[in-house]
């Protein structure tokens, strides 16, 4: 049976909380059904999907949205398709997306579409038909619906996988999916990269820029004795109101981090995450700890979110996009990251589960445990391009065995990711009078 936290149910054939509406069809304009369901998706979020459909003309459209705000970032997915399966992933496009297929030189700009929760293979299906209502209302006369006219076949032609193709999903809310069914390993055909969002993406998502007078003053409360700033937030799981506690810590042979931890009291939902000051590094760095005791374990770590995170003994990666930064030790990263993937994971539950995936899931959490409880060695590898990662080392004359750093030289793509790869700080007042 389908499990419901704070009314989202984790994706289920059983699933069957769908609340109607009767609504307006904006087609015949007379009214119709909308039909609404909250859903959690693995690996991902809380969405509602919202599905209409209209007795009278046969109108009908499907959407999704995130149940959670918009993200800090917005992010751009790029999915090399080339097999059937590959065809079937689940796919979340939220509203404000865009959707491109370079090979077809095909784009379907940000805010012009709805796909909802679908997969590959409805991606292009519903593209398909978006083309053939336009032509047929518009008729095949003109010139420019004639060259439009053309991508229908070349859609077909991708439907039956005559050829591999990439499908781009460039979301400005971040707020978008696909499936990795490679999970908990990395998906080679997958890639997802963020990036900071100009004034005009703000405005897309509907954040306008702040018209707030700084001579009112800082809002958040300020404890004296601690130096703890407070501050009103929302609960991410359930939207209530709760607060977050930020506070500055310097971090002994590291740097000054900035520590943000919330707690709900309806829900009790806590979260905390750590943001290094200072910048990016002028190197990135490889920390390397071999984890073979209790006392390893208790590390603290500082993840930040340009790390990924490797352990080769279990062929598992976790990229840089996939967890937020967190200040933790070694046992609770690797209990997040089992509560994640196998504990609170619905792909290994109930009827739509697959075998396959249920069994290599569960082998997985079974080994993670070990190492949890100390039976199991394993290398527990951050790898920050950014520089501002942190496990702490037990010996203070940088003589600690278990525990390697390596600092490298960034490469040009990596500079880029980071939005550094263009930035001026050398005679910048020069440049700039020029």
């Amino acid at each position: 049976m389908a499990t419901s936290v704070h009314g989202f149910q984790d994706i289920s054939a059983e699933n069957s909380e769908v609340t109607e509406v009767e609504s307006l069809c904006l087609a015949c304009e007379r009214n119709g059904t909308t039909r609404l369901l909250m859903v959690k998706i693995p690996f991902y979020k809380e969405i509602f999907v919202s599905s209409f459909s209209c007795p009278h003309c046969g109108y009908n459209n499907c959407s999704s949205m995130a149940g959670q705000e918009i993200q800090e970032e917005a992010s751009e997915i790029t999915l090399l398709v080339k097999t059937p399966r590959d065809m079937n992933r689940t796919v979340v496009m939220s509203d404000y997306a865009a959707l491109k297929i370079p090979e077809l030189d095909f784009e379907a700009p940000y805010r012009r579409q709805s796909f909802g929760v679908t997969t590959v293979e409805g991606v292009i299906t519903k593209v398909k038909e978006m083309i053939e209502k336009f032509m047929e209302a518009r008729g095949s006369t003109e010139e420019g619906i004639r060259e439009l006219g053309q991508f229908v076949p070349k859609l077909d032609a991708c439907l039956r996988m005559q050829s591999p193709f990439h499908l781009v999903i460039d979301d400005p809310s971040g707020n978008s999916f696909v499936e990795n069914p490679h999970a908990p390993n990395p998906d080679p055909g997958l890639t997802i990269r963020t990036y900071a969002r100009n004034q005009e993406l703000d405005e897309l998502v509907g954040i306008m820029p702040s018209t707030t007078d700084s001579s009112e003053g800082p809002r958040e409360k300020t404890d004296p004795v601690d130096e703890v700033m407070v501050f009103p937030t929302t609960c991410y799981n359930c939207k209530a109101e709760c607060v977050t506690n930020m506070k500055t810590v310097d971090v002994p042979h590291f740097k000054e981090i900035l520590i943000m931890s919330s707690q709900c009291d309806k829900c009790g939902w806590r979260n905390n995450e750590a943001k290094p000051s200072g910048g990016i590094e002028e190197e990135g760095c490889i920390i390397d700890l071999l984890v073979a005791g209790t006392e390893d374990l208790d590390r603290h770590v500082i993840k930040s979110s340009t790390c990924a995170l490797r352990i080769p003994e279990l062929d598992f990666e976790m990229l840089a996009s996939d967890h937020s930064s967190r200040y933790s030790n070694v046992e609770g990263l690797l209990s997040n990251i089992k509560d994640e993937l196998v504990d609170k994971n619905p792909f290994i539950h109930g009827d739509s589960a697959s075998t396959a995936t249920t069994d290599k899931l569960a082998e997985f959490g079974t080994v993670l445990q070990e190492v949890i409880e100390g039976k199991r060695q394993i290398h527990f590898i951050l790898d920050d391009p950014a520089g501002n990662s942190f496990i702490e080392t037990l010996l203070s004359n940088d003589k600690d065995e278990r525990l390697s750093i390596k600092r490298y030289k960034r490469n040009a793509e990596q500079d880029i990711e980071l939005g550094i790869a263009e930035m001026n700080t050398e005679n910048y007042d020069e440049n700039t009078e020029k």
